[in-house]
């Protein structure tokens, strides 16, 4: 996880003057937890803590001081924090190469890490629950077209030869083909998942399809198939032009 130390840098904290006294400034750094200590012209020397006082009781600031770590912008998280633990200190310096930017309050640096955990959490979330959506559907459009293939087969499987040869034969064998072609395309859809983890798109293959077609596979299918769960079911629909087409992948 890459945290940006830009984003909790501060620009504005409480700073004093290396060779103030330590009693004028007791109050102030027991109210923030730490002073940075800044010469007249504006140059960093170092982070006073309370820590640096109890171990070095002096009267001025710059006895007082003591070695911090300072914290690059191109650190890890774990780096940052690491620094933070060992410094003991509730803020540290951040520099870019040799430039002091600014200071990096532990309290900001832990807010902006909880922030991006609740992110990742809430995105692992939602991808599981696109995953299981998209199983849901998957299985959905698996069982379609196979329970279309079984069920005209178990149909025509009963039929005489000459009602094989029928006009209605011939409306099944062309829908067992078609259910066919699409389970097929299913099966292909599920090889290609690697696409859609690598950030990718299935591929789809638009061309003219004819309305007409897509209506009658489905209004034959689920009549068929509530018959044979002991059902009556008549579709109707209508349809003023059996020749519109329209320009999609007419298996998805």
């Amino acid at each position: 996880m890459k945290m940006k130390v830009e984003d909790c840098l501060m620009t504005t904290y409480p700073f004093v003057h290396p060779y103030d006294g330590i009693k004028t400034i007791e109050n102030r750094l027991n109210e923030k937890g730490y002073i940075v200590v800044m010469d007249e012209k504006n140059k960093y020397l170092g982070i006073l803590t309370p820590l640096d006082i109890l171990n070095r009781p002096h009267n001025l600031v710059i006895d007082c001081l003591t070695p911090k770590e300072i914290v690059q912008t191109s650190d890890s998280v774990v780096e940052i924090f690491g620094k933070f633990n060992t410094a003991l200190s509730e803020a540290l310096p951040v520099f870019q190469e040799e430039i002091f930017l600014g200071i990096l309050e532990k309290s900001c640096a832990l807010e902006k890490l909880k922030s991006q955990v609740d992110k990742l959490y809430r995105e692992s979330i939602i991808s599981q629950e696109v995953k299981t959506a998209f199983l849901r559907n998957l299985s959905h459009e698996v069982r379609t077209p196979l329970n279309q293939v079984l069920g005209f087969m178990n149909i025509i499987a009963k039929f005489s030869p000459d009602e094989i040869k029928s006009e209605e034969g011939e409306q099944y064998f062309a829908i067992i083909k078609r259910s066919s072609e699409q389970f097929l395309t299913v099966m292909n859809d599920l090889i290609e998942l690697s696409l859609i983890n690598s950030g990718d798109s299935l591929e789809t293959s638009k061309d003219r399809t004819v309305i007409e077609l897509i209506f009658s596979d489905l209004k034959t299918y689920f009549e068929i198939e509530a018959q044979s769960s002991n059902y009556q079911l008549k579709i109707d629909y209508h349809n003023p032009d059996s020749a519109l087409t329209v320009f999609t992948d007419g298996k998805k």
